[in-house]
C-alpha cells in the first residue's frame, strides 16, 4: 500500500516586513528546505520500493530502510513541535532512538566489511 501526501496548501507566511530579517531568512530557508524534502518524497512515492532497493547490495538496503524511516519519523516529530503537542514523552522520541541503534548497527557492519576487503 503507498501512503500519499495530501495536498497542501501554499505556506502561510507572515509578511516578510513583520519579521526581523534574521528570522524572516530563516523561514525563507526553511520553506526551501521543507520544499526540497517533498520533492524527495515524491520521488520516493512514485517508484516502487522492490525497484528502489533492487539491485542494492544487503547493506545499502538496510542504509536505505533507516533513512526512510528516520526521516518519517522526524517529521512527524517536527510536525508535533509545529503543532504545539507535547513531544517530550511521545513515542516518536522512543522510535527514532530504536531506529539510531540500528543505524549504529549498520555503520559498525559496514565499516568491518571495508576493514576485511
Amino acid at each position: 500500500r503507498r501512503c500519499t501526501m495530501p495536498a497542501t496548501a501554499p505556506p502561510a507566511t507572515a509578511p516578510s516586513s513583520l519579521l526581523p530579517a534574521d528570522v524572516a531568512s530563516a523561514v525563507a530557508n526553511f520553506e526551501r528546505g521543507l520544499g526540497d524534502i517533498e520533492e524527495r518524497v515524491r520521488r520516493l512515492q512514485r517508484a516502487p520500493w522492490a525497484e528502489l532497493c533492487g539491485g542494492l547490495p544487503p547493506l545499502e538496503s538496510a542504509r536505505l530502510h533507516l533513512m526512510v524511516a528516520y526521516t518519517i519519523n522526524t517529521l512527524f516529530y517536527m510536525y508535533l513541535k509545529t503543532q504545539g503537542i507535547p513531544s517530550a514523552n511521545h513515542p516518536v522520541l522512543a522510535e527514532l532512538e530504536r531506529i539510531k541503534g540500528y543505524i549504529r548497527k549498520v555503520r559498525a557492519a559496514s565499516q568491518e566489511a571495508e576493514a576485511s576487503q
